[in-house]
């Protein structure tokens, strides 16, 4: 079966799991609205597209025949907007989401959608980079773009669009190392962002006595012995904690 181009955009639900069940069952009811009303209110046709219900989120595929342009401006737009304004919880917490976009050849079967464009979405989604700003921020979303749609579509500001909010980020998730554009709402990315780092070592530290002879040197019974030995103790922590008992 021959891949169809496309859209590919994720909406995921932070901390979906640990709500209440009624809460549940609200939280998608609510995204679910906004994420329909949006497109509608973009004059995107929602039934032009294809969507799986992913649980805390929802997968959607707009087809070809749909300006990428109409997604990633209007209607991401929209989203955000309608997001910013939804209601709280009962708990007085507001849903936050994550959002993901890739545009790319998408497999369809009997039971769904498969292929590495559509995978790639996921992994973005699911990078600690995305979840960090989200966490870390006030904003209510943030949207996270694959390299190649922000280098095809995002950075050329079409109208909708501002590719000076989305900063470089490294994703580092699984198997997929890339380079991808986040956007925090009302906030700021350093940029680069970095996926991971590794921690650095301690540096190295002697505690004990160091000891440097000219010649030759010996140890006889204990005692060390030679030409210009001399020895100097290593002390670490307070200096109180140096003091000698004088009595």
């Amino acid at each position: 079966m021959d891949p169809l181009p496309g859209l590919v955009l994720v909406v995921d639900v932070r901390s979906f799991s640990g709500l209440s069940n009624p809460d549940m069952l609200s939280t998608r009811e609510l995204l679910y609205r906004l994420v329909i009303d949006s497109f509608g209110a973009a004059g995107v046709c929602w039934d032009d597209c294809v969507h799986e219900d992913r649980g805390d989120g929802i997968l959607v595929v707009v087809p070809a025949t749909v300006p990428k342009t109409a997604v990633l401006g209007p209607v991401l737009t929209e989203l955000m907007r309608r997001i910013a304004d939804a209601p709280a919880n009962s708990d007085g917490t507001g849903m936050q989401v994550r959002i993901a976009a890739h545009g790319g050849e998408i497999h369809r079967d009997v039971k769904g959608f498969a292929g590495s464009d559509v995978i790639l979405p996921f992994r973005l989604l699911d990078s600690r980079v995305l979840r960090e700003a989200l966490a870390g921020s006030a904003a209510r979303c943030v949207v996270m773009v694959s390299d190649s749609l922000y280098e095809s579509t995002v950075r050329h500001d079409y109208p909708g669009m501002a590719g000076r909010v989305f900063h470089p980020v490294e994703v580092r998730v699984k198997e997929t190392s890339v380079r991808a554009w986040l956007h925090v709402p009302g906030g700021a990315v350093p940029s680069p962002a970095q996926e991971s780092t590794e921690p650095e070592s301690p540096a190295p530290h002697h505690i004990g006595t160091r000891i440097s002879a000219g010649g030759d040197i010996r140890v006889e019974n204990g005692v060390l012995a030679g030409r210009d030995v001399t020895t100097t103790e290593h002390h670490h922590g307070p200096w109180w904690r140096r003091r000698k008992d004088n009595r």
